[in-house]
């Protein structure tokens, strides 16, 4: 067991009930959220999922479903609470709905991990952010001292993660989400 798996299981073993129970909805409830929006405008299930994806940097969840609402609704740029640059690729995302064409656009690995974990129930994809590359290294790091989200260090713990995640019966998105609200709570 590498120090990444035993950091992610002792964040996992500090998990409450509630978080398991909430993590283990969480993309759930991802997934029903996008559903809706693809009711309420007609838009295709996996275009809102690409969508919601593409807008999630550094956006919070409540505002992140608000904008990519919008933009469903409009297929225009609107300010959104995230990058220009992930606006733009939420527009192009709106001419699509082929996985292969929306997971291109999104282009890096924790964007196009985000929305196959909340487009496909069966994705065994891991969303690296930064909470779990902290979760990870075991210890909360101010920006300034925290090392790059190399490839090398996304896989590893991306593995590590589906580790834990199978020795609990748990898919790797809940495993991530269980962690994610739990290392959020106490990191406060």
């Amino acid at each position: 067991m590498n120090q990444y798996t035993k950091n992610i299981r002792t964040v996992f073993d500090m998990a409450s009930i509630e978080n398991k129970k909430r993590g283990k909805e969480w993309y759930i409830a991802a997934r029903i959220a996008a559903f809706q929006i693809s009711q309420q405008t007609g838009v295709p299930l996996i275009t809102v999922c690409g969508v919601i994806a593409a807008l999630s940097p550094r956006n919070k969840w409540a505002r992140n479903l608000l904008d990519a609402e919008q933009i469903c609704r409009s297929n225009e740029f609107h300010k959104c609470a995230t990058f220009k640059a992930n606006v733009h690729k939420a527009i192009r995302i709106m001419g699509t709905s082929d996985k292969t064409a929306i997971t291109a656009i999104l282009s890096g690995k924790k964007i196009t991990a985000f929305f196959d974990n909340i487009y496909d129930p069966s994705s065994s994809r891991v969303t690296v952010d930064v909470h779990m590359q902290l979760v990870a290294l075991g210890s909360y790091l101010k920006e300034k001292d925290r090392p790059s989200l190399t490839d090398k260090m996304y896989r590893e713990i991306e593995e590590a993660v589906k580790e834990v995640a199978i020795k609990n019966g748990l898919q790797p998105f809940e495993l991530q989400a269980i962690t994610w609200l739990t290392w959020k709570e106490r990191t406060k």
